[in-house]
């Protein structure tokens, strides 16, 4: 199953060596715990992007350091490309900035959250079934968390289907073709314990000490990613 990920961001140049860059850290996810999913990389942030939209059963969008209402002229590029995305009925997965992305692009709102910064491995409650979730019913999962920004507004018939309490539109969808996520299943725990230390400039120093406490947690990345092939494959 050809999935085309579109790359929003970069790992930092001196965290490369942890875990790789992020279409590494997608890549191991899925031929790990979802083997049909093969990716192909395109960099939104350079302007590439496929010349033909059906030659991928789906999209991925991933992590970025940006926001998505920054001026910035790829990222005005890259949210009228996801709403073409929607507008033809492809199936589009976001992960962080790509959910958030969906969502702004959707006519949504996304803002800096004023309960600040989400960091380490946080859980959240399912809401919402959905029949690509596993036939195993969860009532809660865990996943590494890394953003400030949050959807505090979704689009039209969007569906909350997990949150909590630190981010109430933890995953949401709309229809069968769209589902953002907010956490990493992609992220290991080694790079991300790397990257708070390396963000002690930017987030308070009890957030990122108790954040690395969690880190010790069971995570379920291997469960979202196979939501996510299921997803492809609705």
């Amino acid at each position: 199953m050809n999935i085309c990920l579109l790359k929003c961001g970069n790992v930092q140049r001196d965290l490369l060596h942890v875990s790789g860059d992020h279409e590494d850290m997608f890549i191991s996810l899925f031929q790990k715990y979802a083997p049909s999913v093969r990716l192909f990389v395109f960099d939104v942030q350079k302007d590439i992007y496929p010349n033909n939209l059906n030659d991928y059963a789906g999209f991925l969008s991933t992590g970025s350091p940006e926001s998505v209402y920054d001026d910035f002229s790829w990222i005005n590029t890259y949210k009228n490309f996801t709403h073409k995305l929607f507008l033809n009925g492809h199936k589009h997965v976001g992960i962080c900035f790509g959910h958030e992305m969906i969502a702004e692009a959707l006519g949504g709102k996304v803002e800096k959250s004023e309960r600040d910064w989400g960091i380490g491995i946080k859980s959240f409650q399912i809401l919402s079934s959905t029949p690509w979730m596993n036939d195993k019913k969860l009532e809660n999962y865990s996943l590494i968390v890394s953003h400030q920004d949050q959807v505090v507004k979704l689009p039209e018939n969007a569906k909350v289907i997990a949150g909590n309490d630190h981010c109430p539109v933890g995953i949401f969808t709309i229809g069968d073709h769209v589902l953002g996520i907010q956490q990493h299943p992609e992220f290991t725990k080694e790079y991300h314990i790397a990257s708070m230390n390396s963000r002690r400039n930017i987030i308070k120093p009890e957030l990122i000490e108790s954040a690395l406490k969690t880190m010790d947690q069971k995570t379920d990345s291997g469960i979202v990613a196979k939501w996510i092939e299921k997803f492809y494959k609705s």
